[in-house]
């Protein structure tokens, strides 16, 4: 989705299931540290809730 020309992503299909978790210090309020922590929380909850479709 947020491709760079100095990395080569590779999707592992046998890999067991891993639980992530995003924590940011409660004294970090730089726009960009939000902004990331709102982007990963919305991937992640996008992706728990496409596992559960039947």
């Amino acid at each position: 989705m947020y491709s760079r020309p100095d990395l080569i992503y590779r999707q592992v299909m046998d890999a067991e299931p891993v639980e992530i978790c995003v924590a940011v210090p409660e004294n970090r309020r730089e726009r960009r540290v939000r902004e990331f922590a709102q982007l990963a929380a919305a991937v992640l909850r996008e992706a728990g809730e496409a596992e559960n479709i039947p």
